[in-house]
């Protein structure tokens, strides 16, 4: 289905009212010059009917007009026609006005017994001329009308072919734009498809030549980025295990808690960076499938090694939710760490209710907007508290619920910081 809102759907609106108006102004002038024809054969009749009653002794054959009328010998045509209506071409009997002429009176007034058929043979019009002792077939002239009718028709349908044409090519450019915009979409998916470049030398192949080459560069320099984090991350993760497990090995001192501290640190942001990466990856593949939130929620904690005394979860409803279960838990595990590293009491709650996630904890209002704590790295003031993360908890908890098209909201009420997952977005 077209959307209405599109050039195509317009310009097929425009195509059919073009075609719908000038098909009537043809059928218009295709109907006048019917219509110019039949005034003129009937013009020519009453000519005739007119004459005869004011002249009882004139025949008619000096009434005719050669260039309009002609006399057919062959009668039998007469019984092989088809009668077809006259058309109201004439009156009986017409008034003949008076006229006088230097002085003298009119002519007197005669009544001639004759009658006027109209007869069609072979796409020919016939006109029967009836008196008591006399007939005469009459053959109307009416090429020149079928040539100007001929040629308006022929007129018609060059410019409907014209017009399809024009449509024609106007739409397989509007196509070429369809295909642009698939290929926009493709790239927004992180397919570049060499195949879908558009042939010729026109702008909107232009353009599709060179979105191809943007892209090209662009996703080289991605897959060059990727490649370096992947690399970063290996050669960072090697060395921080050799040295947790050194750390093993050393006595219990402050030096060790202030060294395992900066590793487990490090440790953390490193994973924060995979992740990153393979969220925001374009390629990214959502494996939704429906799961209890339930069982989502005790995954997360699981992944955060903690005691579950310290999480309240409540779940009336026994919600499921169509869902990536690893990328969502990874949602769940990031609002319960924040929950339980900013909470005032170190109490997190958790609560299901009307397709909703809700998250909370006790704590003061966030001192700047929500949404700035959605970029990478936003931690606020460089206070004590903040300094507890590295401000990518919420911005890899936005981009999961982005790729699921949830709604990811927050709200301080009575003394608690809320973070709502809405699935119903």
């Amino acid at each position: 289905m077209l959307n209405r809102h599109s050039i195509l759907f317009k310009l097929n609106i425009i195509f059919i009212i073009t075609i719908i108006s000038v098909t009537v102004i043809f059928l218009m002038l295709d109907g006048f010059i019917h219509k110019r024809s039949n005034f003129d054969l009937g013009f020519h009749l009453r000519h005739i009917d007119r004459n005869l009653h004011r002249d009882g002794e004139i025949e008619i054959k000096n009434l005719i007009l050669p260039q309009t009328l002609e006399i057919v010998e062959d009668m039998s045509i007469v019984t092989k026609a088809k009668p077809i209506e006259k058309r109201d071409f004439f009156k009986q009997p017409p008034k003949v006005p008076f006229i006088k002429e230097h002085g003298k009176p009119p002519p007197p007034f005669f009544k001639r017994e004759h009658s006027f058929d109209l007869l069609r043979y072979k796409d020919t019009i016939y006109v029967h001329i009836k008196e008591k002792n006399f007939e005469l077939l009459l053959r109307y002239h009416e090429q020149e009308y079928k040539q100007i009718v001929l040629f308006i028709r022929v007129a018609y349908f060059v410019f409907l072919g014209i017009l399809i044409i024009v449509y024609y090519m106007i739409r397989k450019n509007i196509q070429s734009l369809k295909t642009l915009q698939n290929s926009l979409k493709d790239y927004e998916n992180g397919v570049v498809d060499a195949t879908k470049v558009l042939d010729g030398k026109d702008e909107i192949a232009l353009v599709s030549k060179q979105f191809y080459k943007v892209a090209s560069k662009l996703e080289a320099v991605n897959e060059s980025r990727k490649l370096f984090l992947r690399n970063m991350m290996h050669e960072l993760k090697t060395p921080l295990t050799k040295s947790k497990l050194y750390l093993g090995f050393m006595e219990e001192s402050k030096i060790k808690d202030g060294l395992e501290l900066s590793l487990n640190k490090l440790e953390l942001l490193i994973d924060d960076m995979a992740n990153i990466e393979k969220i925001t990856t374009d390629n990214v593949d959502i494996d939704k499938k429906d799961f209890r939130a339930i069982d989502i929620i005790d995954n997360a904690m699981d992944m955060l090694f903690i005691n579950k005394n310290g999480v309240i979860i409540k779940d009336e409803s026994t919600m499921v939710m169509s869902v990536d279960f690893k990328l969502f838990s990874i949602v769940l595990k990031n609002l319960i760490d924040n929950g339980i590293k900013y909470s005032a009491d170190g109490m997190v709650f958790v609560e299901c209710k009307d397709e909703k996630i809700y998250v909370s904890s006790r704590g003061e209002r966030l001192e700047y907007n929500f949404v700035n704590y959605l970029e990478p790295f936003f931690k606020g003031d460089l206070n004590e508290i903040n300094q507890r993360g590295f401000g990518l908890g919420l911005y890899i908890v936005n981009e999961i619920l982005l790729k699921h098209r949830f709604e990811f909201l927050y709200e301080h009420k009575n003394d608690k910081n809320i973070f709502i997952i809405d699935t119903t977005a």
